[in-house]
Order: C-alpha cells, then sequence, then structure tokens
C-alpha cells in the first residue's frame, strides 16, 4: 500500500512538460502494447527461451515507463520487471537505456521447484533499440539481469529423476545472466 501511494504522489508531482500532451508530444502514441520473447542463460544454470507481453507508457519522447512479463514453460519460471526506460529517437528509429527491479517465480509442476525459495528479486538493465513502423514497434533488447538469490539453494530433483548421488547444496549468492530480447509490441 505504501509503494502505491508512493507512486501516486511521485505521479503527481511530476512537472506538466514531462507528462502533458504538449505539442513536443505531438507525433509520439503514449501506449505500446506487445509480445516479447528473451533469451538467456538464466541464473548461470540453463539456456531458456521466455515469452510474454510488455507494456510501455510514454511520458514524453524520452522517457517511458517499461513493464514486462514473461514466462518459460520448462520450469514454469515468471520474471515480471517493471522500470523507466529514457533515450533519444531519430527518424524512424530510438536508442534507450532502461532499468527496472522485479520478481522471479519459480513454480514447477506441483508446486515442487529446484530452489530453496520460490520467488526472489530481480533487477534488469541494458540498452533498447527500436524502429518504427506506425503503428508497430520492432525492438531488440540487450541487457542483464541481476539476480539477488541470497542464502538461495538448489534442491536435487524429485526420487525418480536421482541417478547419482547429489552434490552438496551451496549457497546461490548473487547471479548476473545476459539475456536478448526482441520484441514487436503496437502504439496507440
Amino acid at each position: 500500500m505504501r509503494k502505491t501511494m508512493f507512486l501516486l504522489v511521485l505521479m503527481y508531482w511530476i512537472p506538466d512538460g514531462t507528462v502533458g500532451q504538449g505539442p513536443q508530444n505531438a507525433g509520439i502514441p503514449r501506449y505500446e502494447l506487445g509480445m516479447q520473447f528473451d533469451l538467456g542463460y538464466w541464473n548461470s544454470v540453463d539456456p531458456g527461451l521466455a515469452a510474454g507481453v510488455r507494456f510501455h507508457y510514454n511520458f514524453n519522447g524520452h522517457v517511458a515507463l517499461d513493464s514486462e512479463l514473461t514466462s518459460r514453460r520448462q520450469d514454469l519460471q515468471v520474471n515480471g520487471l517493471l522500470g523507466l526506460r529514457a533515450g533519444q529517437r531519430v527518424g524512424n528509429s530510438g536508442l534507450f537505456v532502461l532499468g527496472r527491479a522485479g520478481f522471479l517465480h519459480y513454480g514447477g509442476a506441483n508446486g515442487f521447484s529446484y530452489l530453496s525459495r520460490n520467488t526472489v528479486p530481480a533487477f534488469d538493465v541494458g540498452l533498447t533499440m527500436e524502429h518504427y513502423s506506425n503503428p508497430m514497434v520492432l525492438r531488440f533488447e540487450l541487457g542483464e539481469l541481476i539476480v539477488p538469490y541470497g542464502n538461495a539453494i538448489v534442491l536435487p530433483p524429485p526420487p525418480p529423476a536421482v541417478v547419482f548421488p547429489p552434490g552438496p547444496p551451496t549457497r546461490l549468492g548473487t547471479r548476473v545472466t545476459t539475456k536478448v530480447g526482441l520484441g514487436v509490441a503496437f502504439r496507440f
């Protein structure tokens, strides 16, 4: 509740020139909604493809609220991120830096997870390159996903899958994963 109130107060105090639909924003649609595909060497454990949705709210031509919700089917991993994207548009292209915070949730079959904790915080930083063909946006993203697992450990698989005796559990700590994303969005 506190975070929601803080966000509402913060948005109220953003200067009118930043949010208003003045002449400087005449050609930039406010909303973007699309599909996102991310490929990464997730958590330095295994590679995987994630698919999901992305929503942007453009404050002006340079700053946008950027949100993404993706999922991996292999281990029912859900990744939710929300943050800011800032940069420059030139003609039909744009280059942006982004910083987002969120969560990673693991919930395998029957609620079993290979981690001792099912939900951990996640942070994402990177670059986004866009090409505009109204009303469509093609997006390429290159970034780093930072996940502080803390004291979480990797658990052995369920009994039928154990072939070798598992090694001793070790603390995961913080993992940094390179992430490549491709997306298609529509602006309105």
